[in-house]
């Protein structure tokens, strides 16, 4: 790979069903980093939670650098308040710091990427602080071994979370690169009962106030705006469909009434099997991105005119790279065409 950009790309790993992906079924000549989630933490003795069929997935993957030597594979921690409580106590930092430690060195890992979700949000407001207490914790550790462990966080994209939750400033001195999560912009809530995008790239005319913000190119804006370089600054693009159960099928479009969440189709294999049955594409040429309708289905997604379009804006504007979420919801086994479509062509812009 000639680029420098970052491709990160999460990688559930759920041991062997048959219907799911298996570390030697992933094309990793077409991504920079491997994230394997999730491991979680417990909050009496700050360990890290793998067991041992999750250990043994992260060491099938280590073995995947014998096919892309510059590959990093590294492992996500994922939780909410358990990280506030460890956070919260010198003692518990240290303990994870050593577990983790101990469980990279094992599975012959490159790094950690650090998913709470999220300090302060839905905790207490001391987060804040801690987080960055617990990153500096980990950086120290990391720096003691050669070559460094890299550290990386998922952090969230909306305005409401980020305000709050993160001093970016000091994370972007500790941290290597930052998964930004530009997606979940729109969900189904009481409160909000109307079709959205999940992921759009720019924001609709008529949206003002916060509704304006809840796009990429505002999010990313943002934490640069903040203090964090833009080489640091991983977009993430979200590669699962989202989708809503539509008051009645006469009202179909952008902003339609709907009642429910709706998980039918969970992947971008399951959304093009849809539309081959007769579901309506739409491409939203504001937000840049399509959704489709069939009945009271309406499913918001990505496909590749989306993605070669997010991902061409990355490069304009000199962004570290693009994270991918995740690699079981692109069509890894190629039943529409190659395998992997969406990852490919975030590979052919930018690398």
């Amino acid at each position: 790979m000639a680029s420098n950009k970052i491709i990160s790309a999460y990688y559930n790993y759920y041991g062997s069903p048959a219907d799911l992906p298996q570390p030697e079924d992933l094309n990793v000549d077409l991504i920079t980093h491997l994230i394997v989630c999730f491991t979680s933490l417990d909050s009496t003795t700050g360990q890290c939670t793998a067991n041992q069929q999750f250990r043994q997935g992260l060491q099938n993957c280590a073995q995947l650098r014998l096919k892309n030597p510059t590959l990093k594979v590294m492992v996500s921690v994922g939780t909410g308040q358990a990280f506030s409580v460890v956070a919260n106590s010198p003692a518990l930092i240290q303990a994870f710091v050593t577990s983790i430690v101990s469980l990279l060195e094992e599975c012959s890992l490159d790094g950690l990427d650090l998913d709470w979700e999220f300090p302060v949000f839905q905790s207490q407001a001391y987060d804040r602080e801690n987080f960055v207490a617990l990153l500096q914790a980990l950086r120290q550790a990391f720096t003691l071994h050669t070559p460094q462990y890299l550290l990386a966080i998922a952090a969230a994209a909306q305005e409401l979370i980020a305000v709050k939750a993160y001093d970016i400033p000091a994370i972007a001195q500790l941290v290597d690169f930052v998964n930004l999560m530009c997606y979940d912009y729109n969900v189904w809530q009481a409160y909000t009962p109307f079709t959205g995008h999940n992921s759009p790239l720019f924001r609709r005319p008529c949206q003002i106030s916060i509704f304006g913000r809840l796009n990429t190119e505002w999010s990313a804006n943002y934490w640069v705006s903040q203090g964090l370089p833009k080489a640091k600054l991983v977009v993430g693009i979200p590669m699962y469909p989202r989708g809503w159960k539509l008051l009645t099928a006469c009202l179909h479009g952008y902003g339609a009434p709907s009642t429910a969440t709706d998980w039918q189709l969970q992947s971008y294999t399951a959304v093009r099997g849809w539309l081959a049955d007769g579901a309506v594409r739409v491409f939203d040429t504001y937000a840049k991105v399509p959704y489709a309708y069939k009945g009271t289905l309406w499913v918001s997604y990505e496909d590749e005119e989306s993605i070669r379009g997010k991902t061409e804006w990355i490069t304009i504007n000199d962004f570290g790279g693009a994270m991918l979420y995740d690699l079981k919801s692109d069509d890894y086994a190629g039943v529409y065409g190659p395998k992997f479509p969406l990852v490919s062509i975030v590979h052919e812009v930018l690398q």
